[in-house]
């Protein structure tokens, strides 16, 4: 049975201390950097960015403060330059450990530890539909009253009956498991193409929003085809991937034509009204 973690973690090399970037960068970078790591780890879906005020105001320790032998406050040092946060940052960046983008930090060796977001995402629907499927399986959820017209067997009468009914369970939990590794394959598939045609692969946030929205469309029980005929449309049109729904819709529905509004309803009535009078005048006369 494996060992339940009692929290979060990120993955640290026992030998990050022998890294000679780090021992450049000196202790006070090396811890801030180590405080990085673990703040990246609270939210693995940012692939390692952390905004900057976090690493200022929560990640960066207090400038370090050197007290003289008596330790009164007059005697105290002014900040030491490498512990200021600001400096700490810079340091790492020198070593080339991080790397600003936008108004973050980016850890330049994330992705080489630790799974990207498109993955996390495709391991949590490839395991929602293991679950799911495993629930439509289970014998709990076999209605409880059986027809009159089917037969009951006594249990006993039944060699190795309960080892059967096992087996059987077992069979149908593996096949729905293999359906549902089956479908994250393709959602993955699906995914892959589409950066292919890219001509620069798109940001990471990007991938991840296109992922789910497949994940979901496939869910919903579209076939591939239709999604990934969904995903060339979309790609020609520039669009945001919010609107990759849409373009499904338009795609699978054509133009939908607009239902008549009830004002236009009245007048068309009142001119065939009109009509019919006009023929039962002409009668009369």
């Amino acid at each position: 049975m494996a060992k339940r973690r009692p929290g979060p973690y990120v993955p640290l090399s026992v030998y990050y201390f022998d890294d000679p970037a780090l021992m450049e960068a000196g202790e006070d970078a090396e811890l801030m950097y180590v405080r990085m790591l673990a703040y990246a780890g609270r939210s693995p879906q940012n692939e390692g960015w952390i905004p900057h005020q976090v690493a200022l105001t929560r990640l960066g320790i207090s400038p370090r403060m050197v007290a003289l032998t008596n330790h009164s406050l007059e005697n105290v040092p002014e900040n030491v330059p490498e512990s200021v946060p600001e400096k700490r940052l810079e340091r790492l960046q020198e070593v080339g450990l991080i790397r600003r983008e936008g108004d973050g930090w980016q850890l330049v060796s994330w992705l080489r530890w630790n799974r990207s977001a498109e993955e996390l995402h495709l391991d949590r629907s490839a395991d929602r539909r293991r679950k799911q499927a495993l629930t439509r399986e289970s014998p709990e959820n076999v209605p409880e009253n059986v027809p009159e017209s089917v037969p009951e067997k006594p249990l006993e009468t039944v060699p190795n009956s309960r080892g059967q009914i096992r087996e059987d369970t077992d069979k149908s939990s593996a096949k729905a498991a293999d359906l549902a590794v089956g479908a994250a394959s393709t959602a993955h598939q699906l995914v892959s193409d589409w950066i292919d045609t890219c001509r620069v692969r798109p940001p990471n946030r990007v991938v991840g929003q296109v992922a789910q929205l497949v994940d979901q469309l496939l869910d919903e029980g579209y076939h591939a085809g239709v999604v990934q005929r969904t995903l060339a449309a979309w790609q020609g049109k520039s669009l945001h991937p919010s609107t990759i729904p849409s373009v499904l819709h338009e795609i699978t529905n054509g133009s939908v034509r607009r239902l008549p509004k009830q004002d236009e309803i009245d007048q068309g009535f009142t001119q065939l009204m009109e009509r019919a009078r006009e023929k039962d005048a002409q009668k009369g006369r």
